[in-house]
């Protein structure tokens, strides 16, 4: 597999047609640890803060329901300054198992709104509280019915601004693999920031079963919820009872990928939705990836095996963890103002 960058420490250079810089990201000693990044992002002592400082949005948020094609229906909160036909909107994507609600989007969105942006927050299929909107249940390859939802955004949400699209982990999967499709989709993204996007995800799910078993048993709960949460909404149609379908990822993988979608095996899946190789040669739009490289669950190393575009930007950190970013006992995030400088470049 063909490298981007033969120096990764290379600060700024263009490197076989992608620009990779290293950002000075340094936050106090006691917050250095990639863990300590990873979990202070979702520890519920923060959201108090992260929802007090996301006021302005959640006052002017609205569910909305986007009917796509197929019969499929996604769930989403859209908030908008009043007037303003010019007013640029931005579309944000959050991570598995994550929501429109979870703390790290929420963070952004707050500062995003506050900076002057209408915010859409898009839930993936059964996630947030829309289990209910579809039978089918929800796997990562559904990049369809994304585009079919940003295609609604876009018509019904985007007045007469730029859109942007924004993404955290599997979020920043999907936005990368939207990047690459928006030509023949009619999609008109002004850019797009993918962070700590899941790039190889064979190499992510071997990370989060190996790695501290925080991450793998916080991820088996939260699906394990959503699951049984969707097996009681439309029980002849689920069967999850079996606990040892739990034991692992790849485990729940297996059987999801054997049930419930077309592919013949798990690693036909997982390949299925990676954004390796070649996926991202051809952008047509700007796209800039941030990740940090002590990032717990998404290897840095993936990174080499991602093709250069003259239309892709990476900054790296060396600290931040997993979607953390953390700057200090304020318990804000680098990234949300990092966000509105790139959004305004």
């Amino acid at each position: 597999m063909r490298k981007i960058w033969s120096n990764p420490e290379h600060n700024g250079q263009l490197l076989m047609g992608t620009l990779l810089s290293l950002n000075p990201f340094k936050p106090p000693w006691f917050l250095r640890n990639r863990h300590v990044q990873s979990i202070f992002a979702s520890m519920k002592f923060r959201r108090p803060l992260v929802r007090k400082r996301a006021f302005g949005l959640l006052k002017r948020s609205k569910e909305v329901i986007l009917h796509c094609n197929h019969g499929v229906r996604l769930q989403g909160f859209f908030s908008g300054h009043p007037g303003d036909e010019e007013r640029d909107l931005v579309i944000l994507f959050h991570g598995w198992e994550g929501n429109s609600d979870s703390m790290y989007l929420l963070s952004a969105a707050g500062i995003l709104f506050k900076k002057g942006l209408n915010v859409f927050r898009l839930n993936f299929r059964d996630h947030g509280t829309s289990h209910h909107l579809n039978r089918e249940p929800f796997h990562s390859c559904r990049l369809e019915e994304v585009l079919d939802a940003i295609q609604i955004i876009q018509r019904d949400y985007g007045n007469r601004g730029k859109l942007f699209l924004c993404g955290f982990s599997l979020g920043g999967n999907f936005s990368l693999r939207v990047a690459a499709n928006v030509r023949q989709n009619n999609i008109h993204l002004h850019k797009v920031v993918a962070i700590c996007p899941v790039l190889h995800p064979p190499d992510t799910m071997d990370n989060i079963e190996k790695g501290l078993f925080l991450y793998r048993w916080y991820f088996i709960q939260k699906w394990k919820r959503s699951l049984m949460k969707k097996q009681a909404i439309f029980p002849g149609h689920y069967s999850f009872d079996d606990p040892e379908i739990f034991r692992s990822l790849f485990r729940m993988t297996d059987i999801l990928v054997d049930r419930y979608t077309p592919y013949p095996d798990s690693q036909t899946y997982l390949h299925s939705y990676s954004v390796t190789g070649e996926v991202l040669k051809d952008l047509k739009i700007p796209v800039h990836i941030i990740i940090s490289r002590d990032d717990p669950v998404i290897p840095y190393s993936n990174l080499a095996q991602v093709a250069r575009s003259e239309n892709l930007e990476i900054t790296t950190t060396e600290y931040g963890g997993h979607c953390g970013f953390i700057q200090g006992i304020s318990m804000k995030s680098w990234i949300d103002n990092r966000l509105v400088d790139l959004l305004a470049s």
